[in-house]
C-alpha cells in the first residue's frame, strides 16, 4: 500500500491559507480528508490537475465506527458525483480499495 499518509482538513476558515492539493497529490501516499464533503469535487479536481490519476481509489466513510457507518467506494474522478453526507472522512489512495471487513485476519479485531 502506501509508505505514508497525510491527514488534512477540507474545510478552511475565511482568511486561512488554501491547501495545496496539487502538492499533496504529487507527494504520493494516502490522503485522509476530514471535513471535506462539501468541497469534495474541487478537491478531486485539484488533485487530478496536480497529476494524481483520475482512477485513484477513494473511500468515503460516513459516521465511521458507529452502527450507522456507511462506506462508499469510487474513483477520484467520480467523487463529486456520489451522494456523501456529513460527517464523513474521505480516504484517497490505493488503500481505499480495500475492504478490511473481508480480511479474515483483521475481521476478528474489527468485529470485536
Amino acid at each position: 500500500m502506501a509508505a505514508s499518509f497525510t491527514v488534512v482538513t477540507g474545510h478552511r476558515q475565511h482568511g486561512e491559507p488554501a491547501v495545496n492539493w496539487a502538492a499533496l497529490g504529487q507527494a504520493g501516499g494516502t490522503i485522509v480528508v476530514l471535513m471535506g464533503v462539501a468541497q469534495r469535487g474541487a478537491i478531486a479536481a485539484e488533485l487530478i490537475a496536480g497529476g494524481m490519476s483520475a482512477g485513484t481509489p477513494v473511500a468515503t466513510i460516513h459516521r465511521a465506527t458507529t452502527g450507522a457507518q456507511v462506506v462508499q467506494r469510487c474513483a477520484l474522478a467520480e467523487l463529486a458525483a456520489i451522494d456523501v453526507r456529513s460527517p464523513a472522512t474521505l480516504v484517497i489512495g490505493a488503500v481505499a480499495a480495500l475492504d478490511v471487513t473481508q480480511m479474515p485476519a483483521l475481521h476478528h479485531h474489527i468485529a470485536g
